[in-house]
């Protein structure tokens, strides 16, 4: 091989491992301040209070597993940029009463994504109980595999088994129930290998294209798209009961 593209070949090697020992630790520390700003971050009283007026069915500690749930939700996309369905009713009405305080979501946004997680839900979702014959969605099953990984990876973040994420509907007796034949289906089936910025992730129960065996889903988008248009998995929460503040 002549001797100068041996030194440029070299050269070229260098600059490699230079680049990705400064690139690397850069996106380690990203994802560990994004992990933080999920898990430090305080709901505001204004939503948590709206929470409580839009779901009166719901207990204190219930409203309290509804947040959890939902910051569970929050972690996997501070980790991950890819298509993840909202598998519970319950954390989705959470999750309304939250983006609609405008200012306070998008100031979250920014620090635990670096993007606005927008929020495209379905006003066709009906909460069914789900089992052992329920055809999931893909981006349900990703959902599944990314909070086992999560707790796998991240055992201080003390992710349930099974997650809460798709517990707690079944605890607080409303919205998508699934039986334990429906975890050992999302447990046997292959996550995605794909990982992506944006795109639509439809919820439990339906194929990806918004139509299957249990009613339709609903539909949350992690980059462009539409905000929070409507309602989803069966909850009405409205812009006025659900300002929670942040204007």
């Amino acid at each position: 091989m002549d001797a100068a593209l041996q030194v440029l070949l070299g050269a070229a090697l260098v600059i490699v491992i230079v680049g990705i020992c400064f690139v690397v630790p850069i996106v380690l520390r990203g994802r560990e301040e994004r992990l933080h700003a999920v898990r430090a971050y305080a709901f505001p009283a204004s939503v948590q209070q709206a929470l409580a007026k839009e779901r009166p069915d719901l207990t204190g500690p219930e409203r309290e597993l509804a947040w959890q749930a939902l910051r569970e939700y929050f972690l996997l996309h501070a980790l991950w940029r890819r298509n993840l369905a909202m598998p519970s009713v319950t954390a989705d009405a959470a999750w309304h009463c939250f983006i609609l305080s405008t200012q306070d979501y998008a100031q979250f946004c920014r620090k635990a994504f670096g993007r606005y997680l927008h929020h495209v839900p379905n006003a066709e979702a009906k909460p069914a109980m789900l089992d052992g014959a329920t055809e999931f969605s893909q981006s349900v099953v990703d959902t599944w595999h990314a909070l086992k990984d999560l707790r796998k990876r991240h055992p201080d973040l003390h992710v349930s088994d099974p997650p809460l994420l798709f517990d707690l509907d079944r605890l607080v007796g409303s919205g998508w129930i699934y039986t334990g034949a429906a975890l050992e289906k999302l447990e046997s089936a292959a996550p995605s290998a794909r990982a992506d910025g944006g795109g639509s992730c439809v919820n439990a129960g339906i194929s990806d294209s918004g139509t299957g065996h249990h009613g339709a889903g609903h539909a949350c988008s992690s980059g462009g798209g539409h905000g929070c248009s409507g309602h989803s998995c069966g909850s009405s929460c409205s812009g006025s009961s659900c300002s929670g503040g942040g204007h």
